[in-house]
């Protein structure tokens, strides 16, 4: 696999430290984000193609390859669950892990 096309969901604090560590990595491209809030200003920022403000439409994309959770621990359940029904690799990291 040439590319790892990443797709993240949250917009805040979190999501801005996973940029930048998915910035040093040569394989991984960011290709969308999703957030009710903000999603249009965190893809300006970031030159991320794609953003949603419901993160399903993220995972309907069929460029997505893993799905970075980056939103409160408390929403963590339902989004998991429907990545994994999208057929979507996760990546969440959570302090309760």
């Amino acid at each position: 696999m040439d590319k790892v096309n990443v797709g993240i969901i949250g917009a805040g604090f979190v999501a801005e430290i996973h940029v930048e560590a998915l910035r040093r990595v040569p394989n991984a491209r960011i290709v969308a984000c999703a957030s009710p809030h903000n999603a249009a200003q965190f893809a300006a920022k970031h030159g991320v193609p794609y953003h949603f403000s419901d993160y399903r439409a993220l995972l309907e994309l069929k460029d997505v390859d893993v799905v970075l959770l980056a939103l409160p621990n408390y929403l963590h359940s339902e989004a998991c669950v429907a990545a994994a029904e999208a057929k979507k690799l996760l990546f969440a990291k959570s302090p309760y892990a």
